[in-house]
């Protein structure tokens, strides 16, 4: 019996049966359908990694590797294309094409007249390239597989509730949290209280309700389940040690194999990424990189994410280096001037993100007074007046074992997050405070210089309101990802300097402590205004913000929050994101506002370009 039948079969039986079964019970249920045995069944099931394996302890069958209540979970790498859901996909990505709401079961579009501009098409041909076995899935089968695989459909568990005493533990939204509120261990299936949990245990009280009312009544019916297999895929180790994560594990960010009957690690793994991130090397020792050859064996390099795909705490992953080959032979990266070169108007980030978006594309940068077309298929730059053509090379920036201990060694420690790493505090900060709490409202002393900017910029709008305090916000943790992405806009823009203003959020009483902890949430704090995107507003005038403040015991609070507004391109109440600058087909604004030439509302998508610096509390 053919190995990939018994996977595709094995797959749909378990989609369609909550998306995991006993060992056992696929066995029986495979039987009728194919003539297949314990041995040929194990060894697909270790073999593909369409499963994912959590050993029972009960009993095995005589011959049989697997006990007869090992849990199967059906488990697939593939998720629904984000880039698609914002019109901005090129067609060759590796994920799923479909309509986000047609998948969960609430998309307005299926019964009415209108038609949705997103893809219901389960079996189209590019879904089809993409994962085949989904020829022989029906859609119920298809979303359990993308249900319990991919993390960004279904709604997050809030860790902090599951964090500290009271009905919400230390969440500071409380119920107007779009998060769910829900016992963590009891949805990964290890809560040793039960009934006598202080946590929630059921999807249907009224925060969980409320974010998930527009799930289908199947969807919802197997949440439990659904999220069970989640965190099964996603964390489980087996007791032999060996993870069953479809991902490969190694010690180093980077793995270096060569392929013979199977893929073997290479010896000397760091010396020969020390050459290939050598733009200046086509080989090392016996491998040619141009070929990803060694003799007539095939090569292969295994990595870490793009760093330019993840947020700033996803330490380990690859930053990629763009070169071009100058005419006499030096390499010289793009966006740097060496010599008598001009730098080039993009940088290694900018290159990355097209390249990612479209493997096949072109982009078009100036140097001095030239103007060049990168072709990333050619992997060549043309001079588009004289044309001349320059080799470009795409390779990684080195890290050693040692650097990598380093890093791994001052996760987590204050001023030691991910890029902003070695990064002091703010100088007007209070540094006799414990810099390892969450954060810390300091009062700002009224004879300070610190006040009085504060105050002039504040009541320039609001000159008939009497201030009653102003307090700093000092939180750490939000403080190096504003650096963070600070330092990525800048690098992004060719090294220039990034716009950023001092800005005024008006926002009700509640949000206040949840905003100094966790950031603005457009979803909760930007409810008033959709007028120039779906993103947090700010504005340049106190008084403007001053309408969406809500009295508390007659006073009222404001936030004044250090905004990375960067360039900017004047909104739309479509956006869900800034759309793209013009002429470049990777490059987007930074921020959205409601006049480009004289702009006082700033709509900001990305909540690390924000950092609420000042809660000033007043009287009007």
């Amino acid at each position: 019996m053919a190995l990939d039948r018994i996977r595709d079969v094995s797959l749909k039986l378990l989609c369609s049966h909550g998306g995991c079964m006993q060992y056992s019970t696929l066995r029986r249920e495979l039987c009728q359908v194919l003539q297949v045995t314990d041995s040929e069944l194990c060894r697909m099931l270790r073999a593909s990694q369409c499963f994912t394996i959590v050993p029972g302890q009960g009993s095995k069958r005589a011959g049989s590797q697997l006990s007869e209540d090992t849990q199967l979970i059906a488990t697939a790498s593939v998720r629904l294309c984000k880039d698609f859901l914002k019109k901005s996909c090129r067609g060759s990505c590796s994920q799923i094409h479909l309509c986000k709401f047609f998948l969960l079961g609430n998309c307005k579009f299926s019964k009415g007249r209108n038609i949705c501009n997103f893809s219901h098409a389960i079996h189209s041909p590019h879904n089809l390239s993409v994962l085949p076995s989904i020829a022989k899935l029906t859609e119920a089968e298809l979303r359990q597989l993308l249900l319990q695989n991919d993390t960004s459909l279904l709604p997050e568990i809030c860790t902090f509730y599951n964090k500290g005493p009271g009905r919400y533990g230390s969440c500071t939204y409380k119920q107007e949290c779009t998060k769910l509120h829900i016992c963590l261990h009891y949805v990964q299936g290890s809560c040793k209280f039960g009934s006598s949990c202080k946590r929630c245990h059921s999807f249907s009280d009224s925060n969980s309700a409320m974010t998930l009312e527009n799930l289908r009544a199947d969807v919802a019916h197997n949440l439990l389940q659904t999220y069970q297999n989640l965190y099964s895929i996603k964390n489980y180790t087996p007791h032999d040690g060996k993870d069953q994560c479809n991902r490969v594990h190694f010690k180093l960010p980077y793995r270096w194999q060569i392929h013979g009957e199977s893929w073997q690690d290479l010896l000397n793994m760091e010396q020969i990424e020390k050459d290939y991130c050598n733009p200046s090397k086509t080989r090392s020792s016996v491998i040619n990189f141009d070929a990803m050859i060694s003799g007539l064996s095939q090569i292969r390099r295994l990595s870490t994410a793009s760093s330019v795909t993840k947020p700033p705490h996803y330490i380990l992953t690859t930053e990629w280096l763009w070169y071009w080959k100058d005419e006499y032979g030096k390499w010289i990266e793009y966006g740097k001037q060496e010599g008598l070169h001009s730098a080039a108007s993009t940088t290694s980030i900018n290159l990355e993100k097209a390249y990612l978006a479209d493997s096949n594309g072109k982009v078009e940068f100036t140097a001095g007074k030239h103007q060049y077309v990168l072709s990333f298929k050619e992997m060549c730059q043309t001079n588009v007046h004289i044309g001349t053509q320059r080799a470009v090379r795409r390779r990684p920036k080195f890290i050693s074992e040692k650097d990598l201990e380093n890093q791994i060694q001052n996760q987590g420690k204050p001023g030691q997050s991910g890029s902003t790493r070695g990064k002091s505090i703010p100088a007007n900060w209070d540094k006799s405070l414990d810099v390892d709490i969450e954060y810390k409202l300091v009062r700002v002393l009224e004879s300070s210089e610190e006040y009085k900017q504060v105050q002039t910029l504040f009541q320039r709008t609001m000159r008939n309101s009497v201030i009653q305090k102003i307090e700093r916000v000092q939180n750490l943790a939000l403080w190096e990802v504003f650096q963070w992405q600070k330092e990525q806009m800048t690098k992004a823009s060719g090294g220039a300097d990034v716009v950023e203003k001092q800005l005024f959020h008006g926002t009700d009483p509640k949000f206040i402590e949840a905003i100094c902890q966790q950031n603005f949430d457009w979803r909760i704090c930007g409810v008033h205004g959709t007028a120039y995107g779906r993103g947090t507003y700010f504005a340049r005038d106190a008084s403007y913000s001053h309408n969406y403040c809500q009295p508390r015991q007659g006073a009222m609070t404001m936030f004044v929050a250090r905004v990375l507004v960067g360039q900017f391109v004047k909104g739309d109440s479509s956006y869900l994101r800034p759309p793209l600058r013009d002429g470049s087909k990777s490059s987007y604004y930074d921020s959205c506002v409601n006049d480009v030439s004289n702009p006082s509302i700033f709509v900001i998508f990305e909540k690390h370009q924000i950092y609420p610096e000042y809660v000033i509390d007043y009287k009007s």
